[in-house]
């Protein structure tokens, strides 16, 4: 859990789950999906994600937030966020976003919640 890493505090306010995703007896996928993110959160995020040694990792992408999520200025989760799946994709790992609102340039994939529960890619360049 993130909260078990070292120097995360005691709560923190994203949602999050670990994915496995059995694709042959042989070869499981593993991801984390990040519901939603405070600015606090992300470094916990990127250590978790690399402890764990996962595939890929669902994000959220800002359009911009202020006065919420802890950010001191428009862009900061927004920059955090990329500067965050740019060290996950050096470590290999997949990045799809999740809009929230928008759609992310960072990303390998972007999705669109059609329902809960349900993700599907989003037409756009980055996307399958």
């Amino acid at each position: 859990m993130f909260d078990k890493i070292r120097g995360a505090p005691n709560k923190l306010h994203c949602v999050w789950m670990e994915v496995f995703y059995n694709i042959h007896k042989d070869n499981t996928v593993k991801g984390l999906l990040i519901g939603d993110l405070d600015v606090q959160d992300v470094q916990y995020i990127v250590k978790t994600a690399i402890a764990k040694k996962v595939d890929f990792v669902v994000l959220p992408s800002y359009g911009g937030v202020i006065g919420t999520h802890g950010a001191k200025y428009t862009t900061q989760l927004c920059k955090l966020i990329e500067e965050a799946a740019k060290e996950l994709k050096i470590e290999g790992v997949t990045i799809f976003a999740r809009s929230h609102p928008i759609a992310a340039e960072w990303a390998d994939i972007n999705l669109e919640i059609v329902a809960p529960e349900l993700c599907v890619p989003k037409s756009t360049s980055n996307s399958i």
